[in-house]
């Protein structure tokens, strides 16, 4: 889709290896829109933390979803907490300012729910 946000996840985002047919963990789907935020969000874990591994990546009541390794550590609850508040108001397509009505993922009134795919980012897959 021509107009979505073209940034590209951090490829330095790590997925964890989840066991053999395991859909719900090591998957990093996000909303198109949210790529700035999600990539912000990894360069703030990684210089609090250091080094993690993203659980699961993507979106969950209207905002960004990440879950990591270092999900007990206070700051980067913080962080995770400050990046889903932030994705609630922009729109998952474009990274706009989302419309008035609340979809979920949030949308922008060029992309309203229902007229416009649902576009995702995802990470290269390491090697096995």
């Amino acid at each position: 889709m021509p107009e979505a946000c073209q940034e590209p996840l951090d490829p330095s985002i790590t997925p964890i290896d989840a066991p053999p047919g395991d859909v719900r963990f090591g998957v990093i789907s996000v909303p198109a829109g949210w790529v700035p935020v999600a990539n912000e969000l990894h360069r703030s874990i990684v210089d609090l933390v250091g080094p993690y591994e993203v659980i699961q990546g993507g979106q969950k009541h209207f905002g960004l979803r990440w879950l990591t390794t270092f999900d007990d550590h206070p700051g980067v609850r913080e962080l995770i907490k400050a990046a889903h508040e932030k994705t609630e108001n922009i729109c998952g397509v474009c990274g706009a300012p989302r419309a008035a009505e609340q979809h979920n993922p949030p949308r922008c009134p060029a992309h309203r729910f229902g007229t416009t795919p649902h576009v995702c980012a995802r990470p290269p897959r390491r090697a096995p």
